[in-house]
């Protein structure tokens, strides 16, 4: 899906959201959330080298139409889970790199880029099976392997 439809997607849902407040629908007195969502439209196959990159952030919703993830395509962003969704094939280089992960959910055999994921080497020693990899905090190098239920 082409990223046009995607930015269209967006900038419709940063007016709609500027049009509530100049109408007063929200409250303004009190501090936003520092919570930025990241959400990928049903439909999309392919997530683009960079395409999240920088943007802050601190949460991802990946749709189970995506079937590959690019280089850095998530990099330096506030992500500490993610879900893989069982669809996805490839991850690339540096996909998810600085980013505080301490939870990841992955599907069985998706080729992983080199730095890809601060939990990919437990994920090739655990022979790269379904499950979710977490640690205590994201300056761990601890993770340990929960096979999906």
């Amino acid at each position: 899906m082409a990223l046009k439809k995607r930015a269209f997607t967006f900038m419709f849902f940063v007016t709609m959201v500027a049009a509530a407040f100049a109408e007063g629908q929200y409250d303004t007195s009190t501090p936003a959330s520092t919570e930025k969502v990241i959400v990928i439209p049903d439909g999309v196959t392919s997530i683009e080298d960079g395409e999240f990159a920088g943007q802050g952030g601190t949460e991802v919703t990946i749709p189970i139409s995506v079937t590959s993830i690019g280089y850095a395509a998530f990099a330096g962003n506030g992500l500490t889970s993610v879900i893989i969704p069982d669809g996805v094939t490839s991850i690339g280089e540096q996909a998810f790199s600085g980013n505080p992960l301490v939870s990841v959910t992955m599907p069985a055999n998706v080729e992983v880029g080199e730095n890809a994921m601060p939990c990919q080497a437990a994920y090739e020693e655990n022979d790269k099976q379904a499950g979710t990899y977490t640690r205590p905090n994201s300056d761990s190098e601890n993770w340990t392997y929960q096979p999906p239920r």
